[in-house]
């Protein structure tokens, strides 16, 4: 019997649908964490959510995916980073600006060497410091696109361009834990992700010349992601400083789309799907500014854990801030041109 296929390109028709659950994943692992801001014990229906983490890893592969399309249709370096620099900054300056004031009013005064230290992801590097992290890592991947889509073609073996890819990371990892291992812990949240970003793209390639990828691996993935998530209960299991954690998350979230898009496609006609899905979008459309302001409510309401007062304060009206922001910046990206 012939294997039943799927396009990868479904991921590209669905990418902004996936990209609000990714959002969406976002809030709830931060919902997470504020036990642990408030020093408060993880209740036991959140101790097992850490994967919710999945959520950025998530949005860097559809991030290079979307990437990819964009670039085929432009090859233009100097295009393409203007394009990427016009899309990030106004929401990004915008927001350092609403944090600079809501500073002055919280304390008084503002210290402008930490302020602009934490702006220009100095403190990022050097402390681990930084709540808009996200957005240097958007920024690093926009820089190593070019090189990460003309290396996902080196040979003429998709499969093996990936694994070619993915061991190069891996090398880069472990010469950075080696060698300056203070930097490396500084930014695990960046360098443990780099290879979803990078399996993004390759994608994207697959995307663009119309592959499938048959419907096996998505238990595949589940059984590896299971591996990765009890390997402290398996003898013998290497678990030491190589990048398994950030590898079973972004297993995990890349699970986690291949059973969206079939559940997108098979309910895709139901009315119910046809409501989500257009909110979803809506979200998808403003993950950005949805992140950026997320940070600022959550920092502005001291990461607080009572749900209804989280997700009024952390989701709701950081969602409804972001919408606003993203048409901001539209009308200033026209006229920037």
């Amino acid at each position: 019997m012939k294997e039943k296929k799927i396009a990868w390109s479904l991921i590209s028709k669905y990418r902004a649908t996936l990209m609000g659950i990714a959002m969406i994943a976002i809030y709830i692992t931060h919902y997470r964490k504020s036990f642990v801001v408030n020093k408060v014990p993880i209740p036991w229906y959140l101790k097992n959510i850490g994967y919710g983490s999945c959520g950025v890893d998530m949005f860097l592969l559809l991030s290079g995916l979307g990437l990819c399309y964009s670039f085929a249709k432009n090859n233009s370096l100097s295009r393409f980073f203007r394009k990427r620099v016009v899309r990030i900054l106004p929401a990004y300056l915008i927001t350092e600006v609403l944090y600079f004031f809501i500073l002055l009013f919280k304390d008084g005064r503002v210290d402008y060497k930490l302020f602009f230290e934490k702006m220009f992801f100095i403190r990022f590097f050097r402390k681990g410091d930084g709540a808009f992290w996200f957005v240097c890592a958007i920024l690093i991947c926009y820089l190593i696109f070019p090189l990460v889509y003309r290396a996902v073609r080196i040979t003429r073996n998709s499969l093996l361009n990936l694994v070619i890819c993915i061991s190069l990371y891996v090398i880069f990892h472990e010469f950075l834990w080696r060698f300056d291992y203070t930097l490396y812990r500084n930014t695990i949240p960046l360098v443990q992700r780099l290879h979803s970003f990078i399996f993004g793209v390759w994608i994207g390639r697959e995307s663009l010349d119309n592959k499938e990828f048959p419907l096996l691996i998505i238990p595949l993935y589940w059984c590896a992601t299971a591996i990765m998530m009890f390997r402290d209960y398996i003898p013998f299991f290497p678990t030491a400083h190589v990048p398994l954690a950030g590898f079973a998350v972004s297993m995990f979230g890349v699970s986690v789309i291949f059973l969206c898009i079939l559940l997108f496609e098979r309910m895709k006609n139901t009315y119910t799907m046809k409501r989500l899905n257009r909110f979803l979008t809506m979200m998808g459309g403003i993950t950005l500014e949805c992140y950026v302001m997320h940070s600022i409510f959550k920092w502005v309401f001291f990461s607080p854990y009572n749900f209804v007062l989280y997700l009024i304060t952390c989701c709701i009206l950081p969602t409804i801030a972001a919408w606003y922001l993203h048409k901001l910046c539209v009308k200033i990206i026209e006229k920037i041109g």
